[in-house]
C-alpha cells in the first residue's frame, strides 16, 4: 500500500496546515499549482484565514473518503446528512467559507454553500427575515420603500 504525498499548506494568518495531497487536491488551485510544478515546499494561501482553512481541510477530508467508498447511493446520503451539519453556521462563517471555496476552485463546495444561503433565503419569509438573517441593512427611506412595493406589488401574489 503506497503513502501518499503530504503538501504544506500556509494560511492567510501563516498557519501551517499539513494535508495529504488527495484532500489538498480537490482545490482546482493546488492541483493546477502542483501540475506545473509551481507547488515546491510551503504553498501560501494568502486570501484564506487558518479558521477557514481548518474548515475547507476537514470538507475535503470527508468528501475524499465519501468518493472512494463502495457503496455510492449510501455514501452520497450519509455525506449530505453531514454535510448539511458541517455547513449550519453563522452567516460570517458561511460567507468566509464561500470566498475561500472561490477562490480554492472547490466547485463541489462552493455549490454546496451557495446552496445553503439559498435555502436560508427560501427560509425567511419575508424581506425583513432575510434582511436581519444576511446582516444586510435597508437603505431605502419607509417612502422609497412603499413606492417600490407599490410598483411591483404582483410579487407578493
Amino acid at each position: 500500500m503506497s503513502t501518499s504525498k503530504v503538501l504544506t499548506l500556509m494560511s492567510k494568518d501563516n498557519q501551517i496546515f499539513e494535508v495529504e495531497e488527495s484532500v489538498a487536491m480537490q482545490s482546482e488551485l493546488i492541483k493546477n499549482m502542483i501540475e506545473d510544478g509551481c507547488a515546491t515546499g510551503v504553498i501560501p494561501l494568502f486570501r484564506v484565514h487558518s479558521r477557514t482553512l481548518t474548515m475547507i481541510i476537514e470538507w475535503c477530508k470527508n468528501h475524499v473518503d465519501y468518493v472512494e467508498a463502495n457503496n455510492v447511493a449510501d455514501v452520497e446520503k450519509e455525506f449530505n446528512s453531514w454535510e448539511s451539519e458541517f455547513l449550519d453556521v453563522d452567516r460570517v462563517s458561511l460567507n468566509e467559507l464561500f470566498m475561500a471555496a472561490n477562490y480554492l476552485n472547490i466547485e463541489k463546495l462552493l455549490k454546496r454553500v451557495a446552496k445553503q444561503v439559498a435555502d436560508m433565503i427560501k427560509a425567511s419569509k419575508t424581506v425583513e427575515e432575510i434582511r436581519q438573517t444576511f446582516g444586510i441593512k435597508n437603505d431605502f427611506t419607509p417612502q422609497e420603500e412603499e413606492e417600490i412595493r407599490k410598483q411591483y406589488s404582483w410579487i407578493d401574489d
